[in-house]
């Protein structure tokens, strides 16, 4: 895995981890089950508490520019109430990386009974 996706992921768990909105943080996908190579993504999701669900969607963007750097693409992959899920694309020297970051609701979360691969 590319060490800027590394970075990224260590700094989106510093940020939420400080952020009281934020129940929890999971990984899903290769890097959740371990069996990442050298071409791998990163899939994270962010459980929030509902009242603060609108909030932290709306932030996420200019949070992920934040700690990645610049955003080449922001493709949104799937949206409803409580839920969403954005893949984006940053630059990292000649590199370009990709990163599905997810928000959910904790009563979705709840109700969907998620099996999170890999809880930070």
């Amino acid at each position: 895995m590319h060490p800027e996706l590394i970075r990224f992921l260590g700094e989106l768990e510093t940020h939420f981890g400080g952020d009281e909105r934020c129940l929890g943080m999971f990984l899903s996908g290769s890097i959740g089950r371990g069996t990442t190579d050298e071409y791998s993504d990163i899939d994270v999701a962010m459980v929030i508490a509902d009242e603060h669900y609108p909030a932290v969607r709306d932030e996420l963007r200019p949070l992920c520019e934040r700690l990645a750097g610049p955003i080449a693409a922001w493709l949104p992959e799937g949206e409803r109430p409580g839920f969403c899920n954005y893949a984006f694309l940053f630059e990292a020297g000649e590199d370009v990386l990709l990163c599905d970051a997810e928000v959910v609701s904790e009563h979705l979360f709840l109700e969907w009974k998620l099996r999170p691969d890999r809880i930070l």
